[in-house]
């Protein structure tokens, strides 16, 4: 549905059109493979790519994206694709890197409440600082989301008592999420309307250094 390579831009490459916008200075660092400007960089206050408001999938989702975090100490923004903001509303789908390094996602279905959120957190620190990890999420549907780091799926706890996932016309982006802004490199999101196979997912995982 999406895909942003971030080589020098944020155009999508799947040909669907969803562009993105580099925003509050954000721009470009060395991929994962050491070549200069082919990865989006953020820096923690408040860069994100702004991806538009029509990457607004239903269920099955899969997201996929590869990830370097500076800093950790707080929570991480990785991907939103409509609002997610607790002074206001959840909608769509979210990954987060939490402060300790576990991984977040959720889905959300309207005024910021624990009864429009359905959220999933592994649990374990399963993200490094200064290292890149392949990161991939399967959304099934509210009770069924699939976290995956470097290929292998990790088990979580799930919180929020939410039922469905609805979107407003708001834009999604790369790099935050709510209050949580993205301090490091973002590269190879993906965004795909169906449910990658554990293949697919370790076939996108093992294409790193």
């Amino acid at each position: 549905m999406a895909f942003w390579p971030c080589s020098g831009d944020v155009r999508d490459e799947s040909g669907n059109g969803n562009d993105g916008i580099l925003k509050n200075g954000a721009d470009f660092g060395a991929d994962r493979f050491g070549v200069a400007e082919h990865a989006c960089r953020f820096d923690g206050i408040d860069d994100i790519v702004d991806i538009g408001a029509n990457v607004k999938p239903s269920f099955p989702v899969t997201l996929s994206t590869w990830i370097n975090v500076d800093t950790l100490g707080a929570n991480r923004g990785v991907f939103r694709s409509d609002m997610w903001d607790p002074n206001a509303f959840y909608h769509g789908f979210h990954a987060t890197v939490g402060s300790t390094g576990h991984v977040g996602t959720g889905v959300g279905s309207g005024f910021a409440s624990a009864s429009t959120r359905r959220q999933f957190s592994t649990d374990d620190a399963v993200i490094s600082i200064g290292v890149w990890h392949h990161l991939a999420i399967i959304y099934n549907s509210p009770n069924d989301m699939r976290v995956f780091v470097d290929g292998v799926a990790h088990p979580g706890t799930y919180s929020g008592n939410g039922g469905s996932m609805t979107y407003s016309s708001a834009s999604g982006a790369i790099g935050h999420r709510g209050l949580d802004w993205m301090d490091g490199r973002i590269d190879d999101t993906r965004v795909y309307s169906r449910a990658l196979s554990e293949e697919e997912i370790q076939a996108l995982a093992s294409d790193g250094p």
